[in-house]
């Protein structure tokens, strides 16, 4: 699959583990374990599309989130914005140590 022209949150790459978007009363004891998956996937993932695509990939996270987020794709907005973030500070590290 070419991922070129495609919305980042529509890549099939990018969606979350299972347990990362469970949400109800009856799991809300599950959030704590979703953090700790949103976290290391989110870091896992920025370091993939920074290798791929070079740090411009952080502004087209940012837009894909507000795309997300105007179709009410809540949750793939969040995580979007999570990627971005884990981006940032992947680029910040790896500056500082040049």
């Amino acid at each position: 699959m070419h991922l070129a022209n495609t919305p980042v949150w529509h890549a099939t790459l990018l969606r979350p583990p299972p347990a990362v978007i469970w949400e109800g009363p009856l799991l809300g004891g599950a959030r704590s374990m979703s953090s700790r998956l949103d976290d290391s996937f989110c870091e896992g993932l920025a370091r993939d599309l920074l290798e791929r695509d070079g740090p411009e990939v952080v502004s087209r996270l940012r837009l894909e989130a507000i795309a997300a987020r105007g179709e009410g794709h809540r949750r793939g907005a969040e995580l979007l914005s999570q990627i971005a973030d884990a981006a940032e500070r992947l680029c910040r590290q790896t500056e500082q140590s040049n």
